[in-house]
This record gives C-alpha cells, structure tokens and sequence, in this order.
C-alpha cells in the first residue's frame, strides 16, 4: 500500500523512522515530498502498524496524520 505522512511541523532527520520502517518491513521505500511536509511509504504495513512505529518513539518525526493512497497498480505485471 502507498501512504502519505503528513507533516506537522518542518521536515525532521528521517533517518530513524527509515531504519524502524525497514526493521518492520525490509521491502519498503520511503521519500520525503519537495516541499519536506509529505513523507511518501510504500509498504506491506497497515495503518495501525505505521502509527505503532510512530507513537513507540522509534523515530523524532513529529506528530502526523496518516493518509492511505489510492492503488496505482495497472495490472502489467501480473501482480
């Protein structure tokens, strides 16, 4: 699933939520937006899973709301 972080405040060091996310999700990808307020995932976790990562201090992101993404999948691949 795709989500956007969106930021509350100004772009922290991602470095940390990075390193928790792969922890718990070794095949995701994260990149922050050009204008450093929405942090892009793509990941297996649900919802609940990112904020359980957030809210246990794994990372110095501030507070955030959490924005499922409409599926951009076209089928070509099979998958």
């Amino acid at each position: 699933m795709d989500y956007h972080l969106i930021l509350a405040g100004p772009a922290p060091d991602l470095a940390s939520f990075d390193a928790a996310l792969r922890d718990a999700d070794p095949s995701a990808l994260m990149d922050l937006d050009r204008t450093g307020r929405i942090v892009r995932l793509s990941t297996a976790l649900d919802e609940s899973e990112i904020g359980a990562l957030l809210a246990n201090g794994l990372s110095a992101l501030p507070a955030v709301r959490i924005e499922r993404q409409p599926s951009n999948c076209c089928g070509g691949c099979g998958g």
